[in-house]
């Protein structure tokens, strides 16, 4: 049977028993990623709703699949697949569930958040550059990518993402490889659209700077 889930910390905990990290599992939000023995987090969005592709996922492998509940049962969901399990406001909710499985590896950080309209990409990361030429070690989140930028004789090391605040799946892993490798600390780009929708929720903020409010 279906799982109706009511809370993202049940969530967290009925993901954290069927996708072990330690074992190679990862969360995804994008079916073609996924791997044998990952978790599909499938929510409406904006060009399309991920529930659709949760048949897919489920043949890619699969461990579990967690999905927004309202509306989910035009979408011909099995509900006798344990697989699949529900939840009331999941995009919202997934920045902390992402948290809660990977550990909560922001609070292993000090984290500094720069919003406005111009110069986060800058500010972010002459903010890490300090940061690490001090002694602390600090990692950086935005526009060119998640990883460390460069500093003197060091190349540094950025993936890119797409996106200026990644989704919350991506930006809670990014934060567990940092805490994992002994980072101190991360400057992340907050863009307006991230905080709307909330991809900074369940990360713990130490530090934020405003850079400026003008016209885009």
């Amino acid at each position: 049977m279906t799982h109706a889930l009511a809370t993202p910390a049940a969530a967290a905990d009925w993901l954290a028993a069927r996708v072990r990290r330690g074992a190679g599992g990862a969360l995804r939000t994008d079916s073609r990623q996924v791997q044998p023995g990952d978790a599909f987090i499938a929510w409406p969005g904006y060009a399309t709703d991920g529930r659709r592709f949760v048949p897919a996922a489920l043949a890619a492998g699969a461990a579990a699949c967690l999905v927004e509940s309202d509306g989910a049962s035009a979408f011909d969901l099995a509900t006798d697949d344990e697989r699949i399990a529900t939840l009331p406001g999941l995009k919202a909710a997934t920045g902390p569930i992402a948290a809660a499985w990977n550990g909560e590896p922001a609070r292993a950080l000090q984290v500094v958040a720069v919003t406005g309209t111009n110069g986060k990409s800058s500010t972010a990361w002459w903010t890490a550059q300090a940061l690490t030429a001090l002694g602390r070690r600090c990692g950086v989140v935005g526009t060119l990518g998640i990883g460390e930028p460069p500093l003197g004789a060091s190349p540094g090391s950025i993936v890119h993402t797409g996106l200026t605040t990644p989704d919350p799946v991506t930006l809670q892993a990014g934060f567990r490889r940092m805490a994992d490798d002994g980072y101190a600390a991360c400057a992340i780009e907050a863009s307006s659209i991230g905080i709307v929708e909330q991809r900074l929720a369940g990360t713990p903020i130490a530090v934020a700077q405003f850079t400026n409010f003008t016209r885009a």
